[in-house]
């Protein structure tokens, strides 16, 4: 059974791990061409122009990514969102955010979001959407309070290193993912054992919830 790895900017070369890896678009057209037998070649890919990265030339950008997206490697758009501790224009990034969840849409992909001191605007956009893909925010370290207000809108909720430990336990199984991030260091095995001894479940339960929660999103096409 494999180790779900929801979101990495790292190779993961270890067949037990199956690593979601996030590329920009322009990163993904250079990783394509090295080609499958590549040692840097991931299983899956999430896709996505980071709010950080949201200036002005990134039109051409967008363009880039939705000619994209039908390639089989792309799993997911991500990661994507609102950032208030960024210096990039704020309307800039909402208008990004906004052409890329309808991106996600019309191909019926999951959306890997970042948020930071957003999620007011973040909530008020995706209604903006119809037929708003599944939406996860990646790196969750928030308080069980906005937890419980993400899940009631329908969010999935990834955990990297550093998290709440109330929350994380209140979290049912079903809306949990687990990922390492840009940690180079860190390790999703380890994290593993970690969360399902916190969550007092067998690691064996947290893998194959892990995969359900993947095939239900529509990662593993």
């Amino acid at each position: 059974m494999f180790f779900l790895n929801l979101h990495t900017h790292h190779p993961e070369m270890r067949s037990n791990v199956l690593a979601v890896r996030n590329f920009s678009p322009k990163q993904f057209l250079v990783n394509r061409s090295v080609g499958p037998d590549s040692d840097d070649a991931p299983a899956l890919v999430s896709m996505g122009i980071h709010p950080w990265n949201a200036d002005e030339m990134v039109h051409a950008e967008l363009a880039t990514m939705a000619s994209l997206l039908q390639d089989k490697q792309v799993a997911a758009v991500g990661e994507i969102g609102l950032d208030r501790c960024c210096d990039v224009d704020f309307e800039r990034q909402q208008m990004v955010f906004l052409a890329q969840l309808k991106m996600a849409a019309c191909v019926g992909l999951p959306v890997i979001v970042h948020c930071v001191k957003a999620w007011d605007e973040l909530l008020a956009m995706v209604r903006q959407v119809d037929n708003c893909p599944s939406l996860i925010v990646h790196g969750f370290r928030g308080k069980p309070e906005l937890a419980n207000q993400l899940m009631k809108w329908g969010f999935f909720l990834s955990f990297g290193t550093k998290f709440n430990e109330d929350t994380l336990r209140q979290i049912p199984l079903s809306s949990l993912f687990l990922e390492t991030d840009d940690d180079a260091d860190a390790d999703i095995v380890s994290l593993y054992r970690r969360v399902a001894e916190i969550k007092d479940v067998p690691l064996e339960t947290l893998q194959d919830a892990m995969m359900r929660n993947a095939h239900l999103l529509g990662f593993c096409r």
